[in-house]
């Protein structure tokens, strides 16, 4: 094979990372529209020397200097960055054992295997000779199955199609664990007792294939494999095992034909299009291989591995040229940005350098810049709908339950009704604009991670500018010294030449192309919304309802009618008894012992108010609530409607008035003025 490295200006690379210099590209059979994509020896790619090739090999060439690497894996005729990221592509490829690792054990030679004819009493033999040795090998307890039902009422009879389901439950829960033995057991248990169960099978198959202390795993797995395909001929699953299977065995054309089936089963599970695609690399069809790809990014745009492989994997051979990075666009945003900021008055001090006086290294940034305000500003045009459209629900939905001030009891009605809802809904529609945010932000960064790297070949040029003006300017500085003449002047230029030009591809060149990398890989999480253009309500807003309806009470004439059935839902507390309250007030934090109830409060605000609370009735709570505080000296009075969640009791709302004496700590007593339960 041919090796090469990437040679810069006076070759003068000894700070390069020494397993650099080893990886060499693998040649491409492009005979008949074809790569071979099996090519290449896999200790080549094995970067920090571990003793096999992973994602941690990859992950060190983008860290150490990984424009060093020279083979153009993706067969566009020069190397860059997407060939690095070519190599997920690669090992995804040689790992024939799916450990997400390349190493002898994917290489080992293995027999020619057959799916057999589906055999009832083949397939139970082996699981009768599975379940008692995995129970012993996985560490059970004896009593094991006995504990797995104990939560079972005595009553209650399960039929076997149920308690076929919580051995299922148990299997997958010691797969989570990586106990392969207790899951062998767990649904062998699960046929046992049920066996019509083609997941059963399958499950079981899987855990015996991939089980590298078990003998003839493969052929078990298939005898199984083939009993459930004759229970549910339809199920992707067990076609895609039993495609891993013969892929394992270098079968790649019988392994595509079940990939194909599972596709065709499922055609919206992303990992099935990702399996067709590796598959169809394999017997080097990289046109339908991509195809494979775009169609599992579809279905799953935060799959990082189908992002990655639809860019690395050229969807033609020789693949199509990309068009170049629009640097005029680029110039035109910088102007425009200028602009703006002489239209704001910004003094000639202050004002950024015109683009082309500006140095190689500021050029990169500024475009990293700019492309960081262009995907932020179209995130917020793409989310202000939904921003302004939850505000909108949510102010729509406090003014039908704000009070109209005519009747009291048709307000009261209302709000408890309309309160509990409208809190309900408000967090969920909330909780999915984020969620909705977040998913768009997460594709937004992988454009412009992409974008980002359209732009490498000048980064590099300018990193190559940067590294010439500054070792220049350097070099002229050094001569100015009086000692320079008594030392080798080659000497002095090579070392300092080394220096700068470490100094400058990292930073200049490599921190974009890094950058570059962490946006492509962006993980979805829920993210925050833009600005609403209308005034949002808040759950205080909510809570201060009851307040303006017992002020209305007070304050306008006839709208509280004497007699009225509400009069003793809302102010029933004021007839009954007072509650003695002892607690230390410290300004914004309040400790508060109820001696009649038990309950305990710790309160924080004053105005809006956020706490915790702990009862014997409700056990552990938290509330919210909005309050005024009087002050007549030493004597203070306070009304407060709660918000209250808690452990035991349905969430309600509460309105407490209380009246103490502050001497240090309070004293006082407190009234439950109304409540509020909650109904489901």
């Amino acid at each position: 094979m041919k090796k090469t490295i990437r040679i810069y200006a006076l070759s003068i690379l000894f700070w390069l990372i020494p397993t650099a210099l080893a990886l060499s590209s693998g040649s491409a059979d492009q005979k008949g529209g074809k790569i071979n994509w099996m090519d290449g020896n896999w200790r080549v790619w094995d970067v920090n020397a571990d003793g096999q090739f992973d994602k941690q090999d990859i992950d060190q060439l983008l860290a150490d200097g990984w424009q060093t690497f020279s083979a153009d894996l993706n067969f566009d005729g020069k190397t860059d960055p997407n060939d690095v990221f070519a190599l997920y592509v690669k090992l995804s490829v040689l790992d024939r054992n799916g450990d997400e690792a390349v190493n002898d054990d994917d290489y080992k030679p293995l027999s020619h295997i057959e799916l057999p004819e589906a055999d009832y009493s083949k397939a139970l033999a082996i699981i009768n000779e599975i379940v008692p040795k995995a129970h012993i090998a996985s560490g059970l307890e004896p009593d094991a199955e006995e504990k797995l039902f104990s939560f079972i009422p005595e009553d209650r009879k399960l039929s076997p199609a149920e308690r076929c389901y919580v051995f299922q439950s148990a299997g997958l829960s010691a797969l989570f664990q990586k106990n392969l033995q207790a899951a062998q057991w767990a649904f062998g248990r699960a046929f046992q007792v049920y066996p019509s169960s083609a997941t059963a099978l399958g499950n079981l198959a899987f855990t015996i294939a991939k089980d590298k202390d078990y003998e003839n795993a493969h052929q078990d797995a298939l005898v199984l494999l083939a009993l459930a395909r004759e229970y549910n001929s339809e199920s992707a699953a067990t076609s895609a095992m039993i495609g891993w299977i013969y892929s394992r065995h270098g079968q790649d054309s019988e392994a595509l034909n079940f990939y194909r089936e599972s596709v065709l089963s499922a055609p919206d599970v992303s990992q099935y299009h990702m399996n067709l695609g590796i598959a169809w690399l394999r017997v080097g069809e990289t046109e339908r291989a991509y195809n494979e790809f775009v169609a599992a990014e579809e279905r799953d745009e935060g799959d990082f591995r189908a992002t990655i492989f639809k860019y690395t994997v050229p969807p033609k051979v020789p693949p199509p040229v990309k068009p170049p990075a629009d640097l005029k666009k680029m110039l035109e945003e910088y102007e425009e940005e200028l602009r703006k900021l002489e239209e704001e008055g910004i003094s000639d001090d202050d004002k950024p350098e015109e683009w082309e006086n500006l140095p190689p290294c500021d050029q990169s940034y500024v475009i990293e810049d700019i492309l960081e305000k262009r995907y932020d500003q179209l995130h917020i045009r793409m989310m202000q709908p939904v921003a302004d459209e939850l505000v909108r629900k949510a102010n729509e939905g406090y003014r039908s339950i704000f009070p109209q001030f005519k009747d009291a009891e048709a307000d009261w009605k209302r709000y408890i009704e309309g309160a509990p809802k409208l809190i309900a809904e408000m967090y969920a529609a909330q909780l999915s604009a984020k969620i909705t945010s977040g998913k768009v932000w997460a594709n937004l960064c992988r454009s412009r991670g992409y974008e980002l790297l359209g732009y490498s070949d000048f980064f590099l040029k300018n990193a190559q500018r940067e590294v010439e003006n500054t070792f220049n300017r350097r070099f002229s500085e050094y001569k100015q010294l009086p000692h320079y003449v008594q030392m080798d002047l080659s000497q002095i230029k090579l070392q300092l030449y080394q220096g700068v030009l470490e100094e400058e591809m990292r930073y200049c060149y490599e921190e974009r192309i890094r950058r570059a990398f962490n946006l492509i890989n962006t993980e979805e999480t829920p993210g925050e919304l833009p600005r609403a253009n209308e005034t949002s309500i808040d759950i205080s807003s909510i809570a201060a309802i009851p307040g303006l309806i017992i002020t209305g009470c007070f304050n306008i004439e006839g709208y509280c009618h004497d007699g009225s059935s509400y009069n003793e839902s809302i102010f029933g507390g004021f007839g009954g008894g007072y509650d003695i309250s002892i607690g230390v007030d410290l300004w914004l934090i309040e400790f508060e012992w109820n001696l009649e109830s038990g309950e305990w409060e710790l309160n924080i605000g004053q105005g809006f108010i956020v706490g915790a609370t702990w009862s014997p009735e409700a056990g552990f709570g938290v509330q919210v609530g909005v309050g005024l505080d009087v002050d007549f000296g030493p004597i203070e009075v306070n009304a407060t409607t709660y918000l209250k969640v808690s452990q035991k009791m349905s969430a309600r709302i509460e309105g407490e008035l209380t009246a103490g004496v502050e001497a240090g700590a309070f004293y006082g007593l407190s009234v439950n003025a109304f409540q509020i339960v909650g109904t489901e």
